[in-house]
Formats: structure tokens, C-alpha cells, sequence
């Protein structure tokens, strides 16, 4: 998927004049602002709060389940959440000055990226429970390839923020939100990939479903699972779609109608990044991973007449418990396999 090309902008950015770092709204009127409106301090203090408990709730839940990864990209992308709409608490009082529309830029542009660095870790688990065998690529390749991509994003992203944010000419400007634009592109390209692959995998497994139903030693998903699972698709629709506003949204220029609409802003940023937030929060993979032991454990009982304990390989779960959720899941599957071929 590649970004359609467009005509030369018609509506010109925003370009701010010299001497506007000592403008007030007493003396300057809000068109020469770098956004034509006042930010909603309210709005912007709710996604301050909700994103920084967000962050606390995603730190307990990976110290508890030893989702060290996961928990990491979560927090970091709730943090550049945190960071860019406390900067536009900050345009709501000094709507003129640069520091804190270039902390908005960049830490807006960039902070989903980790989340999707996130849901890309949590195919690892995905897959060992289902089997490897039905991917076109071991799971750690998508990872790899996909992780990747983002940091791709990011760089692109952070860099035409930089510049769109202190060139001192229109020029310039432009030059920055066409580097944006690509990296949001780019983006769009990795994750619509990434949907790509996850359906065909998914086809493929759903076409097996008969043989997994008829072997008892095959591991079946628990109810925590496949809503972790179901949560993580609409996470990464989530993700997609507000990358999609933002390409739209910049594709005129910081002067557009549309990228001075906090409404549409607000909604497209802020409830589909903090959705996909709550999504991955209330069915985090730990959580997931327990449910999985407690199917296990109940299908183990009624086909064997016993549950493998801690006593059974005490070291092979302390090992996974601390090597987090993707070797979890694997240990799962092979521990029930052994079980069940005795």
C-alpha cells in the first residue's frame, strides 16, 4: 500500500511570522497561533490523567505477569501520550509559542507506534498456542520484521515533526509535514501487512479447526484468551484508523480546516489511542496466559484425571514465568502435550 500522490497545496500552511514569540492574545489575533484555536484544557487534562493511570495499571500488570516487553512499549507509548496532550495544555495558555507545539508534534505523532510495537509482541504467544506451522514465517520473524517497520515510523515521524515545528520558512515547513506524512505512510503500509498475514494465519488455523477439535492433545483457546485475542484486533483497527486521520489531517497542511478541528482531533486521537489503551489493559496477555493455565489445567483433569502441578517441572515454569508471556504460552503447549502422551 503506498500514500496516493497529491497536488501541490493549494491552502497554504501555517507559517509563522517574525516577532510572533512575543505575541499575546491581547495582541495578536489566533490565526497567527500555530493552531487557530484554543486547545480544550479540559479534554487535555482528561487524556493526561487517563493515560498516566493507564501507564500505572499497565506497570502492575506486567511486574505481576512478567510481561516485561509488552509492558515496556505500552508505557512508553502512554508516556508520549501524556507528554503531547500536556503540551497542548500548554498551547491553551501560550497558543504562540513553539516548545510546546513541537512536544504535541512529536510525542503525538510518535506514541502510538509503541502500542503497535506492543500488539506485535503478543503474536509470539499467539502462535505458539496455535502452532507455528500454519505462519508463512516463524513468530519471531514477525516480530523482528514488523518491530522494525515501526522504528521506521518513528524515525520519520519524530524527524518531520522536528522540522515542521522550527523551520522558520514555509518551505521548511512543508518539507516537515511531507516526512510525517511518509512515516505515517509507512505505518499504514507495515500495519495493513501485518492485518494482512494475521487473516491469512487466521484462515489457515480456522481450516484445522476439525483436527484440533477431534485431538485431545491439542491446546484449545480459553474464553480469556480469545477475548485477548478479539481485543487486540480491534486495537490494531483502532491504531490504523487514527493513522489514517493523520495522514489525511496533514496532507493540506497545519492551515487546513480539518488539522484545526479539535473535535475530529480529539476523537481520532485521543478516544481511538485510549481505547486501544483500556483494550490492552482489561485483556492484557498475563491475564490471557492465566486464563489459558485454567483451561488446561480443567481439560487435563477430565481427560487424564490429574493436573500437572509446579511439582511436575518446577523449573520449566519458574524459567517461563520469568521470560514473560510468548514463553508461556510455548511451555503451556508443551507441557500439555506431555501430559497427555503419557
Amino acid at each position: 500500500m503506498t500514500c496516493p500522490t497529491r497536488p501541490r497545496r493549494t491552502m497554504q500552511p501555517y507559517y509563522k511570522p517574525v516577532g510572533t514569540d512575543r505575541c499575546t492574545l491581547e495582541t495578536c489575533s489566533i490565526n497567527l497561533a500555530y493552531v487557530r484555536y484554543l486547545p480544550s484544557l479540559a479534554g487535555n487534562e482528561f487524556f493526561v490523567v487517563l493515560f498516566a493511570v493507564l501507564a500505572a495499571v499497565q506497570l502492575v500488570l506486567g511486574i505481576r505477569y512478567c510481561a516485561w516487553q509488552f509492558m515496556v512499549a505500552m508505557i512508553i507509548g502512554c508516556i508520549g501520550e501524556i507528554f503531547g496532550y500536556a503540551a497542548r495544555c500548554g498551547m491553551h495558555y501560550q497558543p504562540f509559542s513553539e516548545e510546546p507545539f513541537m512536544v504535541y508534534l512529536i510525542c503525538l505523532a510518535i506514541a502510538p507506534a509503541f502500542l503497535s510495537a506492543a500488539i506485535y509482541f503478543c503474536l509470539d504467544g499467539i502462535m505458539a498456542l496455535f502452532g507455528a506451522e500454519a505462519s508463512r514465517f516463524q513468530p519471531r520473524t514477525y516480530s523482528f520484521i514488523f518491530i522494525t517497520c515501526d522504528a521506521i515510523a518513528l524515525l520519520l515521524q519524530g524527524l518531520g515533526g522536528a522540522v515542521s515545528a522550527t523551520a522558520p520558512t514555509l518551505r521548511g515547513i512543508e518539507n516537515g509535514i511531507d516526512v510525517i506524512i511518509a512515516g505515517l505512510c509507512w505505518q499504514v503500509f507495515s500495519m495493513t501487512l501485518f492485518i494482512a498475514l494475521v487473516l491469512e494465519y487466521a484462515w489457515v488455523v480456522r481450516c484445522r479447526r476439525d483436527d484440533v477439535a477431534s485431538d485431545p492433545g491439542k491446546l484449545k483457546p480459553s474464553g480469556r484468551f480469545r477475548a485477548h485475542m478479539a481485543c487486540l484486533g480491534l486495537a490494531v483497527l483502532l491504531v490504523y484508523t487514527r493513522c489514517v486521520f493523520r495522514i489525511a489531517e496533514l496532507s493540506d497542511g497545519f492551515g487546513s480546516a480539518l488539522a484545526n478541528d479539535e473535535v475530529l482531533l480529539m476523537i481520532f486521537e485521543g478516544v481511538m489511542v485510549s481505547t486501544a489503551v483500556v483494550l490492552l489493559s482489561v485483556c492484557h496477555p498475563g491475564i490471557a496466559v492465566q486464563g489459558q493455565h485454567q483451561e488446561r489445567d480443567s481439560d487435563l483433569l477430565a481427560l487424564t484425571g490429574r493436573v500437572p502441578s509446579l511439582q511436575r517441572n518446577p523449573r520449566l515454569d519458574t524459567e517461563s514465568s520469568k521470560k514473560g508471556f510468548s514463553v508461556t504460552i510455548s511451555s503451556t503447549t508443551s507441557s500439555m502435550s506431555d501430559i497427555v502422551n503419557v
